[in-house]
């Protein structure tokens, strides 16, 4: 008795197409979870940017009023100016503009209004403002009576 040989199954394969199809779909998706986490993260960068700016703007405006103020110390004439600081003072790579303007407070003549706004960096466009408004006691001594 002779025994046939049945003949072997071949592994049935996923057409070629199937594959290459899987491939991209997994290529694809690759590159959209990259461009998502690369637009979050520019995202996220220019955010911290404009709040370190912020705080930049909003710490040139508090030392010019400390400027302003010590300005008034020594002359109670003093009525304000536009202040420079270069990167190098400031420690960074921008520098910063504060304009201070002295006047007298409507409400109490015994009262300066200082106005202070801050301008960080110091660049037409690209830039934080912040006002700043404070209230000092005008000195006795203030030269309002010529002699």
């Amino acid at each position: 008795m002779t025994t046939r040989r049945q003949p072997r199954k071949r592994p049935t394969r996923p057409p070629r197409g199937v594959v290459l199809a899987a491939a991209l779909a997994c290529l694809f998706l690759a590159i959209l979870l990259s461009a998502s986490l690369a637009v979050s993260t520019l995202d996220r960068h220019r955010r911290l940017q404009h709040q370190a700016r912020d705080h930049q703007a909003a710490w040139l405006a508090a030392s010019a009023a400390e400027r302003a103020a010590a300005q008034l110390r020594q002359d109670p004439r003093y009525s304000g100016e536009t202040w420079t600081v270069s990167a190098k003072e400031l420690g960074g790579r921008h520098g910063g503009k504060a304009v201070i303007t002295v006047g007298v407070d409507e409400n109490d003549p015994q009262q300066q209004r200082v106005t202070i706004e801050a301008y960080y960096p110091d660049h037409p466009i690209d830039r934080m403002r912040v006002v700043r408004e404070i209230t000092l006691q005008r000195n006795a001594d203030d030269g309002d009576n010529p002699e």
